[in-house]
């Protein structure tokens, strides 16, 4: 399988995006993708203070639904585990708060905004399987 890396789009609902990666960039229905955040987590050297790189923090996952050539749409997974009623009350409503008056009117959600990197399971199982063990 591929690696495929992107960026979302467009945010479609409070459960989908869009992606910028198609069936050009091998991207099929099925395939499951990780929404990175911005920041990471900083890893400092205690002795030196010098920053020694970064861990990527995950956002959410995502599971491919529809590919056209260029894009993708994509649904959010939810774990089970994730957060409380409360939260997801909180999530519609931003939503349904949120929603611009322009024509073609945008949505944001707490999850995920336009611009942030996605990137396929394949390629974070080769990237985790590449970095040095500590122990």
């Amino acid at each position: 399988m591929r690696r495929v890396e992107g960026l979302i789009a467009t945010i479609i609902s409070n459960s989908e995006v869009a992606i910028n990666r198609g069936k050009e960039d091998g991207v099929k229905v099925g395939m499951k993708f990780q929404i990175l955040s911005d920041k990471g987590t900083e890893i400092i050297d205690p002795e030196t203070k010098l920053k020694l790189g970064e861990i990527p923090k995950t956002k959410g996952n995502l599971e491919i639904v529809r590919v056209d050539d260029k894009f993708a749409v994509a649904r959010r997974l939810v774990d089970e585990n994730y957060g409380s009623s409360l939260q997801k009350i909180f999530e519609e409503t931003l939503i349904n708060t949120k929603k611009s008056s322009s024509k073609g009117g945008s949505i944001e959600v707490l999850w995920a905004q336009v611009g942030d990197r996605v990137i396929s399971e394949y390629e974070m199982e080769l990237r985790a399987r590449s970095k040095p063990k500590s122990g």
